[in-house]
Order: structure tokens, then sequence, then C-alpha cells
């Protein structure tokens, strides 16, 4: 597909494009343009034409709103505005090293089970195995308990 320095032709651009994209894509205006910005290319020149493009549209027209922006003459009350949703995670990120020379697994304890067959047992969660020297890490919130067992008897707590 190499010109090799030489300005290229018309047809030339048309057959690099359809060697790349599917032929209901290629057409005379764009391969014209594509020609157009070849030829200009050296001397920096910009080029005209058109383009298809997409407007992005203000956020607050993806939303239904009390006053949308067309109520003003109806009603005679500006738009209500369209501010960021409040915050409302309150967690934290958590992470555990081991520093032993041993692998260890990391329990989340969710506290006793209220209701159902298991009821009165504890419930805990595998987070997972931390090897010697490395770290885990994982989301918690305000008061979550976790505990470390050792690889072959989660109850037997470190």
């Amino acid at each position: 597909d190499s010109l090799s320095g030489e300005e290229p032709t018309l047809d030339q651009v048309k057959h690099i494009l359809e060697s790349h994209l599917p032929s209901s894509l290629v057409d005379n205006e764009h391969a014209c343009l594509l020609h157009q910005y070849a030829l200009n290319k050296a001397t920096g020149r910009s080029i005209r034409g058109t383009t298809k493009v997409y407007i992005r549209p203000h956020v607050s027209t993806f939303y239904r709103s009390k006053f949308p922006s067309h109520s003003v003459a109806a009603f005679g009350k500006p738009a209500a505005k369209v501010g960021p949703a409040p915050l409302s995670f309150t967690g934290f990120a958590t992470k555990f090293i081991n520093l032993s020379t041993q692998p260890v697994k990391l329990y989340w304890d969710a506290g006793r089970i209220t209701s159902g067959p298991r009821e009165g047992k504890m419930h805990t969660v595998l987070i997972g195995t931390v090897q010697s020297m490395e770290s885990i890490g994982t989301a918690s919130h305000p008061g979550h308990q976790f505990f470390v067992a050792t690889t072959y008897d989660k109850d037997n707590v470190l």
C-alpha cells in the first residue's frame, strides 16, 4: 500500500480504503477527502469537507425534570438544574499483610446466623489465602471484623 513518496491518485486511495474497510463504507466523498489530505499533508495546509458528527447533549436532557426546558414559557419558571449525585459509599479499602513465615487464610467474620437451619452458627467468608510476606486487599465498611487462621484449620484463629 506504500506509494513511495509519489502523490497518490484518487483510485489508489480508493484501493487502499477498500483493502481495509468493507466496500459499503467506501464512497467517493470519503475517498476524495483522504486524497486531498494526502496531497496537502506535506505542506501542512488544511482541507475542507463535510463529515457526520454526534453532538453530545447536555446531561440534564437524559433525566425527567420537574420543569423541563420547554416549560419556561409554559410556567414562567426556569428549568431545574441537574446536580451531581450525592456520594453514599462510606466504606474503606483494607489491606492485610502476612509478615509470618507461613501462609494464612483471611476470613470475614459476618457474625452469627440468625435464622434457618444453621441458626446460631458463625457465618464466615473466606477472602483468600495470603502467602508469606504477601498481602491481600478487600473492600470493607465500619464494623466489619476479619480474622486470620492457619491454612489447615479455620478454627485455629491466629
